[in-house]
């Protein structure tokens, strides 16, 4: 959510999110504010991943123009870093499998919105499709071998699963 100041938060309400009175015992509590990422360069927060181990967040940060994928320590000094060296091409929706070694998210790099897969460090990331029709942003299964996403084409929703077990 973008601030008066033109910083973004991760999560900025004007009363407990989960409808508790200020100061109750609730679950609910603020990771950081996006001033912590780069005060000079404000930019909103949407999609987030949270790691399987609770040790790291994966989010989509920027613009109504381009957003890219950041990744943050949750222990110690909570210190944002790019996730992928080229922070030119758009990229969106992460979701880091449930056992924590890959990710998967939207990216422009092909000149339009496709999934793509990569290790949690966004290394040796490669394409899963290759089209021209919108792909919703993928779901893991619990398992962490297949994707599910939707696809819209002419006024119809379709549902799509893709095995990536050993790719």
């Amino acid at each position: 959510q973008e601030t008066a100041g033109g910083s973004s938060m991760l999560a900025a309400f004007t009363e407990d999110p989960c409808g508790k009175d200020a100061g109750s015992n609730d679950p609910a509590e603020l990771l950081f504010n996006g001033d912590l990422i780069d005060p000079s360069a404000p930019g909103m927060i949407l999609a987030t991943s949270l790691s399987p181990d609770g040790g790291s967040l994966i989010f989509e940060r920027g613009d109504l123009r381009h957003f890219d994928l950041w990744v943050m320590s949750l222990s110690g000094e909570h210190k944002a870093s790019h996730l992928f060296e080229e922070s030119d091409i758009t990229r969106t929706f992460p979701q880091i499998s449930p056992d924590g070694s890959r990710l998967v998210f939207q990216s422009t790099r092909s000149g339009q919105y496709e999934l793509w897969l990569s290790d949690r460090q966004g290394g040796s990331a490669r394409p899963l499709t290759r089209s021209a029709i919108y792909k919703s942003p993928a779901r893991w299964s619990p398992d962490s071998r297949r994707l599910t996403f939707t696809t819209r084409v002419d006024g119809r929703s379709d549902v799509w699963t893709l095995d990536i077990d050993g790719l």
